[in-house]
């Protein structure tokens, strides 16, 4: 499943995830990971586990950039996920 949410928010939980070298699986569009335009981010491989009134626990794949296979679990507020 795939999910495209603000980019702000998912170089946020980026930053984090880096520190434990996890990179996510984006869908590239034009040869950058961001819809420049519409100031978005594909995530792709995206599991959801909980969802509440306000936000979204999901599970990010990660690994095709550096091959560390896995996921990284997050919160994404319901606001911030255009499709």
């Amino acid at each position: 499943m795939k999910m495209t949410v603000k980019r702000w928010i998912a170089d946020k939980a980026q930053t984090e995830a880096k520190r434990y070298n996890y990179f996510f699986n984006v869908e590239y569009v034009n040869g950058f990971y961001a819809d420049i335009e519409n100031d978005t981010v594909t995530l792709e491989s995206v599991e959801i586990i909980k969802e509440t009134e306000k936000a979204v626990q999901v599970a990010i794949g990660c690994g095709a950039i550096d091959g560390k296979v896995g996921t990284w679990n997050a919160w994404l507020p319901k606001s911030q996920i255009v499709a």
